[in-house]
């Protein structure tokens, strides 16, 4: 992944190696590290199990308005969600 975009480019890396050799234990064990989460799409991107649009099982054709970053449903380290959305 290059500026936030796949790529089919080799980069050389020291960690990958051993990384590959236990990928399949690695991957379920992953976390993301939100820091402060203004460039982790909050509906699209996978920083919970599964992006949420899958989790709600949300039509692909409005994946493309769906712009909100989990920042957005942030403040102060708590969680503010909408009523409209916690209902």
């Amino acid at each position: 992944m290059r500026n936030k975009h796949p790529t089919l480019a080799y980069f050389s890396s020291s960690i990958w190696p051993g990384i590959r050799t236990f990928f399949l234990t690695v991957l379920p064990n992953a976390t993301w590290q939100l820091s402060v989460g203004g460039s982790i799409n909050f509906w699209t991107d996978k920083w919970l199990s599964d992006p949420i649009v899958n989790l709600i099982s949300l039509s692909k054709h409005l994946y493309g308005s769906l712009l909100a970053s989990v920042k957005d449903f942030s403040q102060d380290g708590n969680w503010v969600i909408p009523l409209v959305l916690a209902a």
